[in-house]
């Protein structure tokens, strides 16, 4: 079964989000913030992070940095209520560009 790591500051929609993959035949964890969602990699191994973009006290882009020094290999999904159609991810150096 894969296991998500739910990663969001609002109780309500991390409640809904987890229910939501839970009842899709995943297994879904959710915490409130970043730090809490630290302790729990350290405890356990999760194949999928998703994450809010703003959280309380941290950006995505630290939480992401910091997951990176944890497990190197776990995708992480960002979430934002923005107004922006996308990202893209771009390499590291114009040369990959």
């Amino acid at each position: 079964m894969v296991i998500i790591l739910v990663v969001e500051d609002d109780a309500k929609l991390n409640q809904i989000v987890c229910a939501y993959l839970n009842d899709s035949g995943y297994e879904a964890k959710g915490c409130l913030n970043a730090n809490d969602a630290y302790d729990l990699m350290y405890n356990s191994l999760y194949d999928l992070i998703i994450s809010d973009i703003m959280m309380l006290k941290i950006d995505d882009f630290e939480f992401a940095g910091t997951v990176r020094q944890i497990n190197k290999t776990i995708p992480i999904l960002c979430g934002h209520e923005q107004d922006r159609d996308g990202f893209i991810d771009l390499p590291h150096g114009a040369g990959k560009l």
